[in-house]
């Protein structure tokens, strides 16, 4: 059935456009018929808008774009020859936390459980 004998079938839907009624037409009945084929069954002949082009980027674009990707891949790329053990003291340093005891009541109950068992 053609999309226009399908409008005169059913008037009601014909407040939808033509790419609005094929979609829905194709997503409940013909959901595995490629929507090409279905279209060219309707009689549907979807809008071209011609070759899309891109436009190209200036120098300092690509550059900009470039270097910070560059530089990260870089950075992960020595990270992996550089051991941890030959970093200069003054540029590393060690974590050091002991928790708070008013953040951390399980930490205290955990305690007075163990001095508990421990007496």
């Amino acid at each position: 059935m053609k999309l226009a004998d399908f409008r005169k079938r059913y008037p009601q839907y014909n407040d939808m456009s033509d790419a609005e009624l094929a979609g829905r037409l194709h997503h409940k009945y013909y959901i595995d018929m490629p929507f090409e084929e279905f279209a060219r069954r309707i009689g549907y002949t979807p809008p071209s808008f011609g070759p899309v082009t891109v436009p190209e980027r200036r120098s300092w674009q690509r550059f900009a774009i470039g270097l910070p990707c560059s530089l990260l891949v870089f950075a992960v790329i020595i990270s992996f020859f550089i051991p941890l053990s030959s970093v200069p003291s003054h540029l590393s340093f060690e974590l050091d936390y002991t928790p708070s005891t008013d953040v951390f009541p399980v930490y205290l109950a955990m305690q007075s459980v163990e001095q508990d068992e421990q007496v």
